[in-house]
């Protein structure tokens, strides 16, 4: 009768999700994953749901307006000839 296969946590490098993977993967010798603490997430028999990392939304750049509420003027420095 064949070994149950045991699950381990693991993160990955780029993406930074967090799933399981059979404990013999080759993910885990390559590198292209990281173990995650076992204290956290022991091996198990069956395998978890993944933790997804998204990605922050960029934020766009905004522009202040002057302190004293004067209308902004570009100057000679800003625009060169």
């Amino acid at each position: 009768m064949p070994q149950p296969l045991t699950f381990v946590r693991v993160r990955d490098v780029e993406t930074k999700h967090e799933f399981d993977l059979p404990d013999t993967h080759p993910f885990i010798a390559q590198g292209l994953v990281v173990l995650v603490k076992d204290k956290d997430y022991p091996p198990s028999q069956v395998a978890r749901p993944v933790k997804y990392h998204p990605e922050p939304a960029p934020v766009p750049a905004r522009q202040s307006a002057p302190a004293d509420g004067s209308p902004q003027v570009a100057t000679e420095k800003e625009n060169p000839r």
